[in-house]
């Protein structure tokens, strides 16, 4: 699950050109925060750079995201209210 949260992270900064960059931030934020509760249980499980990195990479991702949604929909906006 680490190597799927960093994964997700990572994707998620290129999807957030296209919108779809929110849903794999969560899944990123999801899966690393299952990562380290599996490590917390179990201490032989390794991987917790990759669930950290994962999860931190995913929530930097989701504020980006989040950023770019807004910045889209006002500048559409914008040009809707100055077609006039």
């Amino acid at each position: 699950m680490a190597v799927a949260s960093l994964v997700m992270g990572v994707l998620s900064f290129v999807l957030n050109f296209f919108c779809v960059g929110v849903i794999t931030s969560l899944l990123a934020i999801a899966l690393g925060a299952l990562a380290l509760s599996e490590m917390k249980r179990n201490p032989n499980v390794e991987g917790r750079g990759l669930a950290m990195a994962g999860l931190i990479l995913g929530a930097v991702a989701l504020l980006v995201g989040i950023i770019v949604v807004v910045l889209q929909v006002t500048g559409k906006m914008a040009s809707y209210l100055f077609h006039f």
